[in-house]
């Protein structure tokens, strides 16, 4: 048995056989949700700075 671990916290139990790696599809999806979530915690702190 595996335990996985989300980057948002989620975590569950599978069996090893099931897990299999990242293709190159989803390795571009994950580094581009990467990138919208920086970009939005940036924009979260320029609108926290403009509103004081």
């Amino acid at each position: 048995m595996l335990i996985l671990i989300r980057p948002s916290g989620l975590c569950w139990q599978t069996r090893a056989i099931s897990v299999r790696p990242v293709d190159d599809r989803e390795r571009i999806q994950l580094a581009a949700l990467a990138r919208h979530h920086q970009q939005a915690r940036t924009l979260a702190k320029l609108r926290r700075r403009v509103s004081h």
